[in-house]
């Protein structure tokens, strides 16, 4: 049995998803940062805010967009 990110994910709910880091990141912050377009999609698809931003004032658009 293979463990996919729908397993791990789906019965979570969206706020779950996008605890805060002590700076303030967020998991769909840190995918954006490092290129990870697949995750970012998926963390968005599942309902996580891309609006939060960091302590900088980063948020996953402008993360993306860097």
């Amino acid at each position: 049995m293979t463990c996919t990110p729908d397993r791990v994910l789906d019965p979570l709910p969206p706020h779950a998803l996008c605890p805060q880091s002590s700076c303030g990141r967020t998991a769909l912050l840190l995918a954006c940062l490092a290129g990870h377009v697949e995750v970012a999609c998926y963390l968005i698809e599942m309902g996580v805010d891309p609006a939060i931003r960091d302590e900088e004032g980063w948020d996953a658009l402008s993360a993306a967009a860097a």
